[in-house]
């Protein structure tokens, strides 16, 4: 019985609760809180596991970097990434909740929620402050992350310098012998895998605190939670798709919503305005293939795929929404995106098709030339790629709407302009080929890849 329960993924678990608990709470009502007490049980185990798992994780991380400059430049990077995705997370999370309100609706009477507490008036200089731990005891019993992070980093680089000191005097030894320091750094080393066995066996009893809180809330506050949760689940997967679109897609959907559509003539020469801009995305698609290889860069062109797809949807359901009395743009709205969905339509085809043929080329050419001549594998790709890409979208996106001539010249034209803009970009895509390599350590040679559009495997060469 029991191994059958854990053969079953662990996420099937999950979701066969959260269906259970639904059903419990609402034929059992009130009475359900009685089975509350096993949601609080799990929530604590979690938060019993946060503190040990994060200090003895950053401690063994830090301590195995082995050289404090390779830390910096870590933590640099690291600390940039945390506050950029932080701050994107925190303001789409406003801007989502503000104009969704998932809990709006939700009948909270059942529930004891206190006294609103009182805006938090501390000052920038108290919070820098704040982030120096006074006790680590106290920062530890009171779960406040921010100093916990901190002082765990001190305590590894503490180690570092120790270890370094340690091997001054013994340059001789093996690392694994040179004393106290190397003793303390594979106890934390230790810790951290402990701990993350401990997790793995306080997640198998997610199911059984899904179900109790799930029957809990829906027995107290009814099925209108329930549909408030599914909001706010909802709204974590757009912010999340929200913010690929933002980080990989931003300049294809650009050129392709805002300049595909505009016509311009610059010295008798006719061309879609999108031309300007597009063509980065193809020398990023140059750079993921040549450094990741196809496979990888396969799945960056499927999530862009699904970005755009969303933005299609977006724009759909912006124009389709009904103006508030008074408001006069309507009619401007609907000039500007009311051909969005056969523009989308015909970018997302164009894209995948030129994206995927662009990035096959390239990992070909790679092979046959044996890493050789990056300049010829990512003009010839492009020429390739870009005209997979004008064939596809310039009829499907304005076939009837513009005549066959204008049709035919700006397929011709913008192929050759995209594949100019590629040969004058190539200095570029040497430097940024040549910095990712290095800083990656990568250079993937895609012999025995599946070039087929939907499989992920990956060949390292």
């Amino acid at each position: 019985m029991l191994r059958t329960w854990f053969e079953i993924p662990l996420w099937q678990r999950v979701i066969t609760a959260l269906i259970l608990g639904v059903l419990t709470g609402w034929a059992w009502g009130p009475d359900a809180e009685s089975i509350k007490w096993i949601g609080d049980f799990f929530i604590r185990s979690i938060k019993m596991l946060v503190v040990p798992l994060i200090f003895f994780s950053l401690v063994s991380g830090v301590a195995a970097i082995g050289d404090l400059r390779k830390l910096g430049a870590v933590g640099g990077r690291a600390m940039l990434l945390f506050v950029v995705t932080g701050q994107i997370a925190v303001w789409l999370g406003l801007l989502l909740g503000t104009l969704i309100q998932p809990g709006i609706g939700v009948d909270t009477a059942g529930l004891d929620l206190g006294p609103t507490p009182a805006p938090n008036e501390t000052t920038w200089r108290e919070m820098i402050l704040g982030i120096v731990p006074q006790s680590p005891v106290q920062v530890m019993a009171d779960v406040n992350v921010l100093p916990l992070i901190v002082f765990s980093l001190l305590v590894g680089i503490g180690i570092l310098l120790a270890k370094r000191e340690e091997d001054k005097e013994n340059p001789e030894a093996p690392g694994a012998t040179r004393g106290a320091v190397a003793a303390v750094a594979g106890a934390f080393d230790a810790g951290a895998v402990i701990f993350q066995k401990i997790t793995m066996v306080i997640m198998e009893l997610t199911p059984f605190g899904v179900f109790a809180l799930i029957a809990w809330v829906v027995g107290t506050l009814g099925l209108d939670a329930v549909a408030a949760l599914g909001k706010l689940v909802a709204l974590n997967y757009a912010g999340c798709l929200l913010i690929i679109a933002i980080m990989y897609v931003a300049i294809l959907l650009l050129s392709n919503l805002i300049g595909a559509a505009k016509l311009s003539t610059l010295g008798g020469v006719t061309f879609g305005a999108g031309i300007l801009f597009f063509p980065l995305g193809y020398v990023l698609g140059d750079v993921l293939t040549e450094v990741y290889g196809y496979a990888r860069a396969r799945r960056c062109v499927w999530a862009g795929f699904a970005a755009m797809l969303f933005m299609a949807l977006m724009s759909w359901v912006v124009v389709a929404l009904p103006p508030a009395q008074g408001w006069p743009d309507q009619a401007a709205y609907e000039a500007v995106f009311g051909s969005t969905w056969r523009i989308v339509f015909a970018s997302l085809i164009a894209f995948w098709a030129g994206e995927l043929a662009n990035s096959f080329v390239l990992a070909r050419m790679k092979l046959l030339t044996q890493g050789r001549h990056l300049w010829m594998r990512t003009i010839g790709s492009t020429i390739v790629g870009q005209g997979v890409d004008s064939l596809l979208f310039y009829p499907l996106a304005f076939y009837g709407d513009w005549t066959n001539a204008q049709v035919a010249t700006v397929i011709v034209t913008n192929w050759a302009m995209k594949v100019g803009w590629e040969a004058i970009l190539t200095p570029v895509t040497y430097a940024v080929v040549g910095f990712v390599k290095r800083r990656e350590g990568l250079d993937i040679y895609d012999e025995g890849t599946n070039f087929t559009p939907f499989r992920a495997s990956i060949s390292q060469g």
